[in-house]
């Protein structure tokens, strides 16, 4: 008896992963995929809003008069120089690095908004069954899809609020971007960028400060207006919603 019962108890423990798996579906390898297709297709959304900002963030770097560019330095051609350079790498900075920031984290900041936010998309998703798990190597159907109508752990859920998660995940990255622009860390990273490039063009420090005193009030200003702006235009007049189909199809080969 005492051997039927260590037997019983080790079947027991070796299957709960298994049952646990069934109940709790759109595991870990599912919920980074989907965060992470939300991504890579909205960054094709994000490209020109950032290569909008880059410009009006430049457009500031240039001083075509005499008096302005002697009190940076009294060379004119080491001046002007300098400001190509740092128009130049502004304009990558922001239109790449800055881009990429958002875009790097944006999938982890989608993971939590649909899976660690309330209603939040895990639980047994048998009570009431709805759907049932296809065979390994087998996506779920779109037909699984409209059937799995409460919110709970699986891939089917998930695509069945579709339009929910779709707005956790717009929310998601315009909160993300209003994190770096608003008092964050894209300000001081443009301004080290500018003092780095002048630096190391040959300016004085007394140059150095003045360009950055001439720079600082137009770049936070824009800075500080761009994430409204991308609140309004990022994803409007439904934009985003084609790539739904294609975000559905991946997230419903997951188990």
């Amino acid at each position: 008896m005492r051997y039927n019962i260590r037997f019983i108890v080790a079947l027991i423990v070796t299957f709960i992963p298994f049952i646990i798996d069934s109940t709790f579906a759109c595991e870990k390898d599912c919920r980074i995929g989907v965060a992470q297709a939300f991504v890579d297709s909205y960054a094709l959304e994000l490209q020109p809003m950032f290569t909008d900002l880059s410009q009006k963030i430049t457009k500031n770097l240039y001083y075509n008069d005499n008096t302005s560019l002697s009190k940076i330095t009294t060379d004119p051609s080491l001046a002007s120089n300098v400001l190509k350079s740092i128009y130049t790498s502004t304009s990558e900075l922001v239109n790449k690095t800055l881009l990429q920031t958002v875009i790097s984290e944006s999938p982890r900041k989608i993971h939590d908004a649909i899976f660690e936010t309330e209603p939040k998309f895990k639980g047994d998703c048998n009570n009431p069954k709805r759907v049932t798990q296809p065979p390994p190597g087998i996506a779920w159907t779109f037909d699984d899809c409209k059937k799995m109508d409460y919110i709970c752990g699986n891939p089917p859920s998930v695509c069945h609020f579709f339009e929910d998660n779709r707005s956790r995940s717009i929310k998601a990255i315009v909160s993300n971007v209003q994190s770096h622009c608003s008092n964050g860390d894209f300000y001081d990273r443009i301004m080290s960028n500018i003092k780095t490039v002048a630096t190391h063009g040959g300016i004085e420090s007394d140059g150095v400060n003045y360009l950055l005193n001439q720079t600082s009030t137009a770049i936070k200003q824009h800075l500080d207006q761009f994430p409204a702006a991308f609140q309004m235009n990022f994803c409007s007049n439904n934009t985003c919603n084609k790539y739904d189909h294609k975000i559905k199809e991946l997230l419903l080969t997951y188990p």
